[in-house]
């Protein structure tokens, strides 16, 4: 039996990294996840999506340090393989013991487990 309250998280993260005025990294990620605990046993089920965006332009001039000096200009932008990623997994507590693991789908497919302490 599930019990009637569902959390849902929201989770958003920007990053700016620059070098100078010559490179900059743009790194945005978003997730949305909801879980149900079950009332009479111990395990909490998770499930979520997610959307990650990456970009990278970089514009400078370079200068060949041998025979004779010669600059070129560099002007790219890359944008990364954006993509959504689906979750889903469980949640085992026994007393003060957590353990979990959960599958993820995306450009990669990921599972990952873990063990940790909670009050």
């Amino acid at each position: 039996m599930l019990s009637s309250i569902v959390p849902i998280a929201i989770q958003g993260t920007y990053q700016q990294f620059k070098l100078g005025d010559d490179v900059t990294i743009n790194s945005a990620f978003v997730n949305l996840h909801a879980s149900r605990g079950l009332v009479i046993l111990p395990i909490t089920i998770y499930g979520g999506i997610g959307y990650e965006h990456t970009t990278l332009e970089a514009k400078y001039t370079y200068t060949e340090p041998w025979p004779d000096g010669e600059t070129d200009e560099v002007d790219f932008n890359i944008t990364g393989d954006n993509n959504f990623r689906f979750t889903a997994g469980a949640r085992l507590k026994i007393l003060l013991l957590d353990v979990m693991v959960d599958y993820s789908v995306g450009k990669y497919q990921t599972v990952r487990a873990g063990v940790g302490f909670s009050i």
